[in-house]
């Protein structure tokens, strides 16, 4: 009889097993020559502008929707089916309810994604990773600052 246990011995194979260590994702990859880890960020940060024009931060787990609509009542994150974030908020600025739909896997991947109100063309909320999100807040709030001061 043939032994084939070097058969699996040789073999690469591939099992992932996911887990979730204070809101980091990893993904463990074992092969033959060793462990490989993949590990995504799920910890976001959530700026929205309020109607007297200043931002508000909280930061989030990408995965606990229910605290985001708890901590902002003009924005409510309606669903995340199949990999798509689906936001509804209620702009500050001007009164009126705008939707947006992100790929959770850009959210995650990306530094900032910024959403404007489309009546009057500014920044109503950033997503992203805590520093990258009040990098872009000190910009705008630098640049209205400036603009207000000229007029």
């Amino acid at each position: 009889m043939k032994d084939f246990s070097n058969i699996y011995r040789n073999s690469n194979v591939y099992s992932i097993k996911i887990f979730k260590k204070n809101t980091m994702l990893y993904f463990e990859i074992p092969i033959l020559w060793g462990v490989r880890f993949m590990v995504f960020e799920t910890n976001i940060s959530i700026a929205v502008i309020s109607p007297e024009g200043k931002y508000c931060i909280k930061d989030f787990s990408i995965f606990d929707t229910n605290k985001i609509n708890e901590s902002f009542t003009s924005l409510k994150v309606n669903s995340i089916n199949n990999g798509v974030l689906s936001l509804k908020i209620k702009c500050g600025l001007c009164g009126n309810v705008h939707y947006y739909k992100y790929n959770i896997n850009k959210v995650v991947k990306k530094n900032i994604i910024i959403g404007g109100c489309e009546l009057l063309g500014f920044p109503i909320f950033c997503i992203g990773n805590r520093k990258s999100v009040e990098e872009k807040i000190l910009r705008n709030t630098r640049a209205n600052k400036k603009i207000y001061a000229m007029i």
